[in-house]
């Protein structure tokens, strides 16, 4: 297991904690009063579904003030996910990872401060971090669940769209320490999520690749 809190919960509060002392005019802003939400841990050397952010509602599952949080039965917020990994890979444990931390619904919101100023070394910041707990995952297949993320992961893990396909897979080789498939889908659930008939062609996608690579 990769042990998400022990090892990078400091990195991540020093982000927080830098962002309110140089952009002061932000701290009130809902991204920094809110706080950050991510998973507690990993399973390493599995399928790492990757998302763009938790969301935020009143009294949901990330609650107020932020934190580190387990994904397992009964989180709404996950219950989408924890199916797909229930009727893919007859366990309910799914190994997620958000690429940002911060905790907001609206994802055109969320691109906006990507691209803000007085925001981009507190988004650049947990960029980084995300690849480091990618790598440190060493995952074996990676499901990219967002159009948004397959963008920003690109940039993380750079690889050639035609160059490295490979063709038994039906997956992009990304080097990450070493080639791991990727996938490019899109999300499991939320108003855009994918049909039965694309969400079960995900299901044998994923089976078909792990039964290529064990």
């Amino acid at each position: 297991m990769l042990n998400v809190e022990d090892k990078y919960r400091g990195q991540i509060e020093a982000i927080w904690s830098k962002q309110k002392t140089e952009h002061p005019e932000t701290a009130d802003d809902e991204v920094i009063s809110l706080g950050y939400a991510v998973e507690r841990q990993l399973t390493k050397n599995d399928v790492l579904f990757l998302g763009m952010n938790p969301s935020y509602k009143p009294g949901q599952w990330n609650h107020d003030g932020g934190g580190f949080y387990d994904i397992k039965p009964g989180n709404k917020y996950f219950k989408a996910m924890i199916e797909f990994c229930q009727d893919t890979l007859g366990r309910s444990n799914p190994s997620h990872h958000d690429i940002l931390f911060i905790r907001h619904t609206d994802q055109k919101d969320v691109m906006k401060y990507m691209t803000a100023d007085n925001y981009r070394d507190f988004i650049a910041g947990q960029l980084l971090i995300s690849q480091d707990i990618i790598r440190a995952a060493e995952p074996k297949l990676i499901v990219v669940l967002n159009v948004a993320v397959r963008e920003i992961f690109q940039g993380m893990f750079p690889f050639d769209w035609k160059a490295d396909y490979n063709d038994e897979l039906g997956a992009h080789m990304v080097t990450i320490d070493k080639k791991v498939p990727v996938i490019f889908s899109g999300m499991l659930s939320g108003q855009r999520a994918l049909d039965l008939g694309s969400k079960r062609t995900l299901q044998w996608h994923v089976r078909h690749i792990l039964h290529i690579i064990p």
